[in-house]
């Protein structure tokens, strides 16, 4: 009877077999259960596909839920645009791009946190080996620039031309003291000293 296949075809989605649609052609209540049911089947079928996809990692899918009432819709809708963010972020990460960010809608949502962690941690190494990098290359260049013997009012002059444009400040001022441990100053970048 119409009932039984009904009730068999409820049976057999609820174990997960989703080929089988009715074939029911009445034109009573029976048929337009029928033809509901099949229209139910098939909308589970769409969602099973996205979620394979999902699975595998494949968020390129393309899904629209069927109303603000949808919530199973709404929510793969709203996984598949996470997990699509997510895999644009990592791309820009990988590419060495490590000021963006992946929005936390939820408290709950670890892979989201632990991503933008990540993405924390190799900005602050990288600015890290950066300053590390211009540190070493302005030791480097000073030392170039005081190599040999030169007289002290020439080093200090080199030195201090060199550290106020590495430094790119607008002065630098390079100060001595005598045996009675009064400053003079010694040489000076962009300085002029004033008389009194």
């Amino acid at each position: 009877s119409s009932l039984k296949n009904l009730e068999t075809s409820a049976n057999q989605i609820i174990n997960g077999e989703l080929e089988k649609e009715l074939d029911i052609t009445a034109k009573d209540e029976i048929g337009a259960l029928a033809l509901a049911f099949n229209n139910m089947l098939k909308r589970i079928k769409e969602i099973t596909n996205v979620a394979q996809n999902i699975s595998t990692g494949n968020f390129q899918v393309d899904f629209n839920e069927k109303g603000k009432t949808d919530r199973l819709g709404l929510s793969l809708k709203g996984k598949i645009r996470k997990h699509q963010n997510i895999n644009l972020i990592s791309k820009k990460i990988a590419e060495g791009d490590y000021q963006s960010k992946i929005e936390i809608e939820s408290e709950n949502y670890d892979l989201s946190k632990s991503i933008n962690q990540m993405t924390q941690f190799l900005h602050d190494n990288q600015v890290q080996s950066e300053n590390e990098k211009w540190f070493k290359d302005g030791q480097y260049q000073l030392n170039e620039k005081v190599r040999g013997e030169i007289d002290l009012s020439v080093l200090s002059n080199q030195v201090i031309t060199f550290l106020t444009k590495y430094l790119d400040a607008k002065i630098g001022l390079i100060y001595v003291t005598d045996t009675d441990e009064n400053l003079t100053l010694l040489s000076s970048y962009v300085y002029e000293q004033r008389k009194r």
